[in-house]
């Protein structure tokens, strides 16, 4: 990647974290607002949680999401259990337990299809793409990461695409191909303008 890409894409990390917590807590007014009830709990604790992870208490924030898991669990609530995986596997991504991260991201990646979430599946695959590059399983890091960006781009979710595409070009790199790597910035740099353009 050329050094004005990089600093297009990383110049501006105030904007870039507004649009990563409203993705978070999915972009709705009173989202961080607990309900009555065990659900509202669990949706309490998975928020929270994600927000700490947003604030760098990845212990904390672990601690939370297994909170939410477990409430989820009770309440027979799948795409709640596999929401608390996939941001548990990606907080254990974070702080280097990559084997736990890309087990958990699995189980998440299984309830997702099961319940045809292609969003939450698209997501899954991107942080597991990244884990797997991590572990230097770079061709099925690879595989997923093409699949990601499939999903994202049927789903039109430029801000999906755009982070599938920068984990791709961060592989592309990494394996040698540092050509591939430019084209896959410059796709995801495109993608990122016009997000910002539409704040």
């Amino acid at each position: 990647m050329d050094a004005s890409v990089a600093h297009e894409l990383f110049s501006r990390p105030r904007r870039r974290t507004k649009v990563l917590i409203r993705w978070w807590v999915g972009g709705r007014p009173g989202a961080c607002a607990a309900s009555g009830g065990p659900s509202g709990a669990a949706i309490d604790r998975g928020t929270s949680g994600s927000v700490q992870q947003l604030t760098g208490q990845y212990v904390d924030a672990a601690c939370t999401l297994r909170q939410a898991l477990d409430l989820y669990q009770q309440l027979g609530n799948p795409l709640g259990q596999a929401t608390a995986l996939a941001r548990l596997g990606h907080i254990q991504h974070l702080t280097g337990q990559d084997l736990a991260a890309e087990q958990e991201l699995r189980q998440a990646l299984g309830l997702y299809r099961q319940l045809g979430h292609r969003q939450g599946q698209a997501e899954a695959l991107v942080v597991l793409g990244v884990v797997l590059h991590a572990r230097r399983v770079y061709p099925e890091a690879r595989d997923t990461l093409k699949q990601a960006v499939l999903l994202f781009q049927q789903l039109d979710h430029r801000l999906g695409q755009a982070d599938a595409l920068t984990a791709m070009a961060a592989l592309q790199q990494a394996a040698g191909r540092p050509w591939e790597a430019t084209e896959s910035h410059r796709r995801a740099l495109d993608l990122y303008r016009q997000i910002e353009e539409d704040l």
